[in-house]
C-alpha cells in the first residue's frame, strides 16, 4: 500500500555556494508558534520538518550535483504587533521592537557560517532568528539551535513516525487516545466531541500524560531514528 501527503509550504529561501544548497522553510501562523521536540517526538509535531524534507529532497533534485543542508525550519507569526511607550518614541525605536516582536521561532542549524547567512547583521540575540550569542561567542541557552547529525536524526526520525501513522491508517487504528501535555490537551478544541465517547468520569478512561523534556525527547530520537 502506498499513502500520499498533500500540502503547501509557505515559503523556501535558498542560498548556494559552490558546494552546497542551504534551505530554509518559514511556515506562517496567525498564532504564535513554538517548536517543540517533545511534541515532535510524540508524533504531533511533524509538519515543519516534513516540509523540509520535501524541500531537500527538491533542492537535491533542481541543484544536481550540490548538497541541499538544512539551514532553519522556523515559524513566523503573521501579526500587526502593537508597541508599548512613551508618545515621543521615535520611528526607528518602534520599527526594532516591531521587528523584535516578530521574530520567528523554530529550529536553526547551528553551524556558525549558516547562522550568519540566516542573519548577517547579528551582535549578541538575533531580532530574525531565535539564536543568540554570547560575550564568548558561544550560542546562549536559549538558542534554538542543532548540529546537522541531530537534525538528520530529527528528519529520520520524522520519517519513520510518519510511515508508523501511515500503517495505523491502513490497519483501522481508530482507537481513542487522548492526551495532556504541560497546559495542552487534545480534546479541548477537538470536534469529535459528541460521538467518541470519551469521558474521565467512566472507569478505565484516562488521557496520556506526555511529560518528555526537549532534551529528553531529543536523546530519544536519536536512539530510534
Amino acid at each position: 500500500e502506498s499513502m500520499k501527503l498533500h500540502g503547501r509550504i509557505d515559503r523556501v529561501d535558498l542560498c548556494q555556494d559552490s558546494d552546497h544548497v542551504y534551505v530554509k522553510v518559514i511556515d506562517f501562523k496567525s498564532g504564535g508558534k513554538k517548536i517543540s521536540l517533545a511534541s515532535l517526538y510524540y508524533g504531533l509535531q511533524l509538519q515543519l520538518v516534513m516540509y523540509m524534507n520535501v524541500a531537500v529532497a527538491a533542492s537535491k533534485k533542481i541543484y544536481d550535483g550540490k548538497e541541499a543542508v538544512p539551514a532553519a525550519v522556523l515559524y513566523y507569526h503573521v501579526d500587526d504587533p502593537m508597541v508599548n511607550g512613551s508618545g515621543d518614541l521615535q520611528p526607528d525605536v518602534i520599527n526594532k521592537e516591531i521587528i523584535k516582536t516578530l521574530r520567528t521561532t523554530g529550529l536553526v542549524n547551528g553551524n556558525r557560517d549558516i547562522i550568519n547567512m540566516l542573519d548577517d547583521s547579528i551582535s549578541g540575540t538575533s531580532d530574525v532568528i531565535p539564536i543568540g550569542f554570547n560575550k564568548s561567542g558561544e550560542l546562549t541557552a536559549a538558542s534554538s539551535a542543532v548540529s546537522n547529525e541531530d537534525y538528520l536524526a530529527i528528519s529520520k526520525y520524522v520519517d519513520k513516525k510518519i510511515r508508523e501513522f501511515g500503517k495505523s491508517i491502513l490497519n483501522g487504528d481508530i482507537k481513542v487516545n487522548p492526551y495532556e501535555m504541560d497546559s495542552r490537551e487534545s480534546c479541548k478544541y477537538c470536534e469529535y466531541k459528541g460521538i467518541c465517547g470519551f469521558d474521565n468520569k467512566i472507569p478505565g478512561y484516562s488521557k496520556r500524560k506526555l511529560e518528555l523534556s526537549d532534551k529528553e525527547a531529543m536523546e530519544l530520537i536519536k536512539n530510534e531514528s
